[in-house]
């Protein structure tokens, strides 16, 4: 984790001090894509969107992305495929993956687990337990830029269409314990409590 982000810190330092870390959303819901990327352009982060699975392997592998936050279920491209496609790819392998579910399943835990994933996240959302996540990857700091969201050619734009509002998901979120396996690099599992 804190490696990830100390690399990502050096890859910056090295291609200039105004480039930003990016972060790929991959989810085939245009409102949960649209609340990502209003949350996130409160931060210097350069926003990448999928609307499906696919899409968002190529615009991984095309423009290596800092962290990627990708649903589970989605049509063209199931998100623990995402998952397998990234970490088999030699450019993309070692960037942190952020899975949102809603299914509570023991067995999609292990299945994430076993995937590799850094972390993931129940929903309906907790913003800002997924602002703490991401901050463990990369660099949030404050920015002035709303204008930081970068679509895929053949992305939909309402997706990520702005009018101002923000979410009112912000309910705390109960931990619910996870295998600690030194094998994963995933620590914890976070959901809603009950």
């Amino acid at each position: 984790m804190q490696t990830h982000r100390k690399s990502c810190l050096r890859r910056a330092a090295v291609e200039g001090r105004d480039r930003r870390p990016s972060v790929l959303c991959v989810d085939d819901d245009p409102e949960i894509l649209r609340a990502l990327a209003i949350r996130l352009r409160n931060f210097d982060l350069e926003v990448l969107c999928a609307s499906y699975g696919m899409q968002g392997i190529t615009l991984a592998e095309h423009r290596p992305p800092d962290l990627v936050i990708t649903d589970l279920r989605m049509p063209r491209g199931h998100g623990s495929r995402v998952v397998e496609r990234l970490k088999q790819s030699e450019a993309t392998a070692s960037i942190p993956i952020i899975v949102l579910t809603g299914d509570r399943s023991f067995r999609v835990r292990r299945l994430l687990v076993e995937l590799g994933v850094a972390d993931y996240l129940l929903k309906p959302l907790s913003f800002t337990r997924l602002e703490r996540i991401i901050g463990q990857y990369v660099d949030l700091r404050d920015s002035a830029a709303a204008d930081s969201i970068v679509a895929s050619p053949r992305h939909n734009s309402a997706a990520v269409g702005f009018d101002g509002t923000q979410s009112t998901t912000d309910e705390p979120a109960a931990r619910l314990p996870v295998s600690n396996s030194p094998k994963t690099p995933m620590r914890r599992f976070h959901g809603r409590g009950e």
